[in-house]
This record gives C-alpha cells, sequence and structure tokens, in this order.
C-alpha cells in the first residue's frame, strides 16, 4: 500500500488510545487523527475522509451510531472503513446492522483494536480493482450462460465475480473466504 494510513478516532479520551497510538503512528504506515465528539468526526470526515474511522458509541454531541449514519449518507462509497467500539450488546448489535464488520470493546484493549486495525489494513492492500476485472467477470458471465446458469438464478452474479477473481489469480483459491468470498461482499457491500 503506498502512503500512510489515515486513521481518525471519534473517542472521549484519547488517553485511553496511547498505547496504540504509541505501538502504530509512526508517521510512514499510519497517521492518527483525535476528536472528541460526534460532530468533529463528522467534519475531520467530510474535510478529508481518513482510510479508517475508529468510533466510540458513545460520544459528545452524537452518539457513534449517529456518526456513521450521518457519513453513510454523506460519503457512500467514499465511506471509511469503520472500527467501533461498543460498552454493551445493543450498540454491538446497531453497529452490525450498519455494515460495521469491526467491533471492539469498550473499554479498549489495545491487543483486539491493534488486530482490528492491522486486518482493516491487510483489507485495504488487498484491495480489488473491479474495472480491470470487468473484462474476466463478463467471460464468467458468458460461460456461466452457456452451462444453462441464467442470469435472474440467485447468486449468478456473485458467481461470475468469484470466477474473475480466480481465474485472474488462481492462488486465491486457497483462501476462498479472504481472497474471494471477502472482496465480493465487500463490493457488493454484503456479508
Amino acid at each position: 500500500m503506498s502512503g500512510a494510513v489515515h486513521i481518525l478516532c471519534a473517542v472521549r479520551d484519547w488517553r485511553d488510545l496511547r498505547p496504540l497510538i504509541a505501538q502504530l503512528d509512526d508517521g510512514e504506515h499510519c497517521i492518527f487523527e483525535i476528536v472528541t465528539s460526534g460532530p468533529r468526526a463528522i467534519e475531520a470526515c467530510l474535510k478529508a475522509p481518513p482510510d479508517i474511522l475508529l468510533v466510540e458509541a458513545v460520544l459528545p454531541g452524537m452518539d457513534g451510531l449517529g456518526v456513521v449514519d450521518c457519513l453513510k449518507r454523506a460519503l457512500g462509497e467514499r465511506m471509511p472503513r469503520v472500527i467501533a467500539g461498543a460498552g454493551s450488546s445493543f450498540s454491538e448489535k446497531g453497529f452490525r446492522r450498519r455494515g460495521v464488520r469491526a467491533v471492539a470493546p469498550i473499554p479498549w484493549e489495545t491487543d483486539i483494536l491493534k488486530q482490528a486495525i492491522l486486518r482493516e489494513m491487510s483489507e485495504m492492500e488487498a484491495c480489488t480493482d473491479w474495472n480491470a476485472l470487468a473484462p474476466l467477470q463478463q467471460q464468467a458471465c458468458a460461460l456461466l450462460e452457456q452451462m444453462g446458469m441464467h442470469a435472474s438464478l440467485k447468486g449468478y452474479i456473485y458467481l461470475s465475480h468469484a470466477a474473475a477473481l480466480a481465474y485472474e489469480n488462481e492462488s486465491r483459491l486457497f483462501h476462498v473466504g479472504r481472497e474471494i468470498y471477502g472482496p465480493i461482499a465487500g463490493y457488493f457491500g454484503t456479508t
């Protein structure tokens, strides 16, 4: 991945993140920015969308769920990857319903949070250039139709994307969940 990953942290007390920041913020791979309220998180994201948004469920001015909702409407496809901090199962479920894949417990546990950030960074590196794969995906559609699968069948489009990914790089077949299902789910905004 080229350039440092910009991580915006919307937290009530940034001191809870000191150990994490000390481990990851080197200016070369990760750069952290801290805001302490929901409205400031929205303002910062709209000004310059970060790569990763770390957001607590409870924030002054607007809760983390509201921040995620507002940013989804405002940023659409430019929405950053979100790692949410939840202190209850209610807020965790709320984040999950909004498509947030990484939810860490509050109070923050440095190791869990670090792993979530590194996982998101790894997935960012493995981002798929779907425009470059479009011709392969179209060929896969033609083959599926020749085999008798109709475009109206559930899973047709997913299968054509999976075939294109596998054809482009056969080693993906050894890690189907991470390297085929994951990118397709991200592309279609589903699980």
